[in-house]
Parts: C-alpha cells; sequence; structure tokens
C-alpha cells in the first residue's frame, strides 16, 4: 500500500454510526451473541480463574526496595495476566474476523470468531509489538501512547482481510491507513461515547451493594453479569470501528 492509495475517511460520523445501525435492524441482538461470546472469552474466563487462582504477580516479587511505590502497584492476579497475554491478539482478531463477516454478510455465526486461531501466532505478535511500542510511548506522555494506539487500530481488521499478511506488515499498513484519519476515528469514538458511558455506570454500580463479596465466584458472576450493557455498547461500537475499516 503506498501512500496515495490513502482513503481519508470525511463522512460524517454520525451519518456512519447510522449506517451501522441500519444494517443491523433485525439481526442486532444475534450479532450481540457473537461479541458476548468474545467478551466471554477475553474477560469472564479470565476473571473466574482469578477467583481459583488468586495470587498476584507482586506476591512473587521482591517489593522491598520499592518503598511505597509497593502499595500502588495493581494486584493483578498472575493466571489473569498470564491469560491475557496468551490470548489477547487472538481473540481480537477473532472479533475482527466476526464483525467484518456481520458487516459484509450478515451473518452471525460465531465460528468466524474461532477461525482466528489458524492465524495465532501472527495475532500474537501483533498484541506484543502494540503493547510494547505503545507503553514505550505512554510513558513518555500520555497524548503520544494514545496517538500510537490509534495509529495501529485497523492492525485486526487488515489480518482479517488477508492473512497471508505478517503481523509488521498489517501494523505498518494500518499505520500508513491512519495517516490523515486518527482524527476521524476519534470523531466517531465520540459518537458512541454515551453508550459506553452508560454501559461502564451499570457496569460500576453494582461494587456499591456492600452485600456482595466480590472475591467470591458468586460476587465474581454477579459483576460479570452486570457487565452485559457495556458489552452491548462495545458491540456498537466494534460495528462502527469496522465500518469506518
Amino acid at each position: 500500500m503506498n501512500i496515495q492509495d490513502i482513503y481519508i475517511v470525511n463522512e460524517n460520523p454520525m451519518l456512519i454510526q447510522k449506517l451501522c445501525k441500519d444494517h443491523s435492524k433485525g439481526s442486532f441482538n444475534k450479532y450481540f451473541i457473537g461479541i458476548l461470546i468474545v467478551s466471554i472469552l477475553s474477560n469472564w474466563i479470565p476473571n473466574i480463574l482469578s477467583v481459583f487462582l488468586p495470587t498476584s504477580m507482586t506476591e512473587y516479587m521482591d517489593m522491598s526496595s520499592m518503598g511505597d511505590y509497593a502499595n500502588i502497584m495493581p494486584q493483578i492476579p498472575l493466571i489473569f495476566a498470564f491469560y491475557t497475554f496468551v490470548f489477547n491478539g487472538v481473540l481480537q482478531l477473532g472479533q475482527a474476523l466476526y464483525v467484518l463477516t456481520y458487516l459484509r454478510n450478515r451473518s452471525t455465526e460465531p465460528s468466524a470468531i474461532f477461525e482466528s486461531f489458524s492465524f495465532y501466532f501472527k495475532a500474537f505478535k501483533i498484541s506484543i509489538f502494540q503493547t510494547l511500542i505503545c507503553t514505550m510511548w505512554a510513558m513518555l506522555f500520555v497524548i503520544p501512547g494514545i496517538i500510537a494506539a490509534y495509529g495501529f487500530r485497523q492492525s485486526y481488521f487488515i489480518l482479517a482481510d488477508d492473512p497471508s499478511k505478517g503481523s509488521l506488515q498489517c501494523m505498518a499498513e494500518s499505520k500508513l491507513r491512519m495517516t490523515g484519519n486518527k482524527m476521524n476515528l476519534f470523531r466517531l469514538d465520540l459518537t458512541y461515547f454515551p453508550y459506553i458511558f452508560i454501559g461502564y455506570f451499570i457496569q460500576n454500580m453494582i461494587y456499591y451493594v456492600p452485600s456482595i463479596d466480590f472475591s467470591s465466584l458468586q460476587g465474581t458472576i454477579i459483576a460479570l453479569v452486570a457487565s452485559i450493557p457495556f458489552v452491548w455498547a462495545t458491540a456498537k461500537w466494534s460495528l462502527g470501528e469496522a465500518a469506518f475499516y
């Protein structure tokens, strides 16, 4: 792909959202089931595993030399971190495959999600490289990290469209495609902010119920069920992002 082949998405973001809404009329609930499956695989399973294996990463580290910083280190269960490390890339690719298939063919077969495992290592490398690059930029300042993340937003869609491409090739092409489009995608993201905010609000309201022990299996499942409105919001958002691609 050459610089002259870049398409600048100048369409009104509200129009893109409306077209996605019209496209999903009568089939959104079926489409949503696929996104929920991705959420179960990427979020529910590691959270439930963390109930049975709650040991955090910091418990394996010598924190005495860190002084007061030891108290603010995130207490992420080791199993959660390991699961995310192993499956994050392939599940993001699976979601990209599923959403593109629905957008183009109105197919809601969840099998599209699992086709990503055929290209596991490519997706894994994209996940690792993106995390490393965005983290390094974010360490300089938050804004460069966000800009870097936007530059790679289309990597999984590109791999889903053409699995013959290499991981670095997909990232490089995404960065090229996003030249002049980062702010346009950001504007599209803002149109979905009300959905995301409402879903996030409902998801977190459950944590103010004092009678629920969220370290237990029952409490964890209740919290995960409460996250369904947020997953519903991300289903809409993902469709808009695929349409932008």
